[in-house]
């Protein structure tokens, strides 16, 4: 079958799914399944019609993967609508039969997509890389890596934590106005476990290139992550030093429609997350603590175990990027992010509001940004520079602007 063909079958798919889903009852079961069913067939459609627009094989497989989900979900919710008989069977099982068919056809795509020999040295270069450990960047995080075109010939490389991005370009213009002979400067802005995971490995994977630059100054929001690199003799031992605060709070759409008031609120059935990866990003663990204050293991329990397998708790990858995007198209109901996240959302005007868990909940007290210069860095002398500059009255009250809590003084003595 044609993709131009495919592309309008998986489209007459999810507007067939949402026309069934406004006959679904209006039960708290009702709306659950509705939500669901309407969520997962029109992502069939929609990440099918991005697939046909990857630039590589890998986005390529991806995306198709994603879609393969996604049908395989539609199919278990229709099968749901049948056995508890919320509509008659004889209208959802044609949907049904398609979304098996679907699946079906995707996954064979995807298995003709695999087969495909590399067809260059370098994608074979790349297959070796990923077999040694590198770890992979999202083909959709090009924003978070800045200035990538002069990251070999940079001079000065920064690592730092991705929830700073809203920081970095006022950080950045306002260093080189005090240090113009810095003139050239790459920085990531990705997750810091990411960004560790790609110092320890020597590296890591973005579409068909490696990155193996090796950065100057890294910045985390856990000491833990320097501790690795003190084991692993990246850095001096004690050679870090904490510069920053943050606050976790419920980022919510604009009027709260599912009325979230507290944290144990997440815990309930149709409330649906936008919940950090404690794979990749360090504010994970932070969240876990928060809802164990807030309900103990249970909590911790109901919202990474239970909700994940009910498919109401979804992983992120880079959740600064993924969790405003879902709540502004209405597939999670709240995300836990940093306080600076919902502030600067707000500032670009969308429609978001904020729930504060109150300060015996929100980590104020423990959420601590540290930063260090690698020991093998190319660039020490400007590393050095921009340390002392991170500590400066300046560039603690561009953080504080932008909501972050100062750990050094913002006004000249």
């Amino acid at each position: 079958m044609k993709s131009e063909e495919l592309q309008n079958r998986t489209k007459q798919f999810a507007h067939r799914c949402v026309k069934l889903s406004m006959a679904l009852p209006e039960t708290v079961l009702g709306r659950h399944v509705r939500g669901q069913i309407v969520r997962c067939s029109t992502s069939v459609a929609s990440n099918y019609r991005s697939a046909l627009l990857a630039q590589t094989k890998a986005a390529f497989i991806s995306k198709i993967s994603i879609v393969i989900e996604e049908a395989d979900e539609s199919e278990f919710w229709l099968e749901f609508i049948m056995d508890e008989k919320l509509i008659e069977r004889k209208r959802v099982l044609p949907l049904f039969n398609e979304a098996h068919e679907l699946s079906s056809i995707f996954i064979t795509t995807r298995k003709t997509a695999q087969r495909k020999k590399p067809i260059n040295n370098q994608q074979s270069t790349i297959n070796n890389r990923k077999k040694i450990g590198f770890p992979v960047i999202p083909s959709d995080r090009e924003d978070d890596l800045h200035n990538l075109d002069f990251a070999d010939s940079a001079d000065l490389v920064l690592f730092v934590a991705g929830n700073q991005f809203m920081v970095m370009d006022e950080l950045i213009r306002v260093f080189q106005e005090e240090y113009p002979d810095v003139k050239r400067i790459f920085y990531e802005t990705l997750p810091p476990g990411l960004e560790l995971k790609q110092i320890l490995a020597g590296g890591a994977l973005f579409r068909d290139s490696v990155i193996d630059v090796v950065p100057d100054v890294y910045a985390s929001v856990t000491e833990k992550a320097m501790e690795r690199l003190e084991k692993d003799r990246f850095i001096t031992k004690g050679d870090y030093f904490l510069y920053l605060h943050n606050r976790i709070v419920l980022m919510v759409p604009e009027g709260n429609p599912a009325q979230i008031v507290s944290v144990a609120d997440l815990g309930q059935e149709e409330v649906r997350i936008s919940q950090p990866n404690p794979e990749y990003e360090d504010i994970a663990y932070y969240i876990i603590d928060m809802y164990r204050q807030a309900g103990g293991e249970g909590l911790v329990h109901r919202v990474m175990e239970e909700k994940r397998a009910e498919g109401t708790t979804i992983l992120t990858v880079v959740h600064h990027r993924e969790t405003p995007l879902r709540i502004l198209k209405g597939t999670v109901d709240v995300g836990p992010v940093w306080a600076t996240e919902v502030i600067h959302a707000r500032q670009r005007n969308l429609s978001v509001d904020m729930v504060e868990p109150g300060e015996d909940l929100d980590q104020r007290d423990r959420i601590n940004y540290y930063v260090c210069r690698l020991k093998n860095a190319a660039h020490s002398e400007n590393a050095e520079k921009f340390l002392d500059f991170i500590k400066s009255a300046r560039a603690q009250g561009i953080y504080e602007a932008y909501g972050f809590v100062p750990h050094f003084e913002t006004s000249e003595p």
